[in-house]
């Protein structure tokens, strides 16, 4: 566990165990996090992004006061199967840079906001599954294969779109919302989701 504050300056590799970052972090270098996960508790700031490259790579970020996570975070080398990003928060953690979509195979395996925990994505996001129990806001686009809101409260400011050459599915349980003001004429820019189910109890809004 890193209690102090971190900077790197070369590439970084995290593998095996349980790494810990309590600390506020700066990656000049490409971060790598292989078999592992990552806990962040404050900002980082990867300048020449972050890679999950591994089926068990998780980066969780569990900070207590809002932090922001600044740089690309992808998969490497197999679309939607490598990379978790977890936000297990008890405060607002806010996403600037684009998560898993420089390219087919960056796709992340699976963006979870769990329960109670709060995000804002502010570029675009790619991931096979997306999972909201907390709150999460994206305000770039949001290309998925499977969409769960368990409890939770999504807000998409952008598109919502399907992975491509995938059976896509938005799932909105008896307790959540999943709020939508973006919209286009065009079919080709619009929100594209092959099936959505709703419980009696959930949500569409319309804006």
């Amino acid at each position: 566990t890193f209690t102090g504050a971190l900077d790197v300056s070369t590439t970084s590799s995290f593998d095996g165990g349980a790494v810990g970052i309590d600390g506020a972090a700066t990656f000049t270098g490409v971060a790598t996090v292989e078999d592992v996960t990552v806990t962040a508790s404050n900002s980082i700031t990867a300048s020449a992004g972050m890679i999950l490259g591994h089926a068990s790579a998780i980066l969780k970020v569990d900070n207590a006061s809002a932090v922001t996570i600044s740089g690309t975070i992808e998969g490497e080398t197999s679309a939607g199967a490598e990379g978790k990003l977890d936000v297990a928060n008890t405060a607002l953690a806010t996403f600037s840079g684009a998560l898993g979509g420089s390219d087919a195979a960056a796709q992340l395996k699976e963006i979870d906001v769990n329960n109670n925990a709060s995000a804002t994505f502010s570029s675009t996001v790619d991931a096979a599954t997306i999972t909201v129990e907390g709150t999460a806001t994206f305000t770039g686009v949001a290309t998925g294969t499977t969409i769960d809101l368990n409890g939770g409260d999504a807000h998409f400011t952008a598109a919502l779109t399907e992975t491509a050459s995938a059976s896509s599915s938005i799932n909105i349980d008896a307790t959540s919302r999943a709020t939508f003001n973006f919209g286009h004429a065009t079919a080709g820019s619009s929100n594209i989701i092959d099936t959505v189910t709703t419980a009696a109890a959930g949500v569409i809004e319309l804006t």
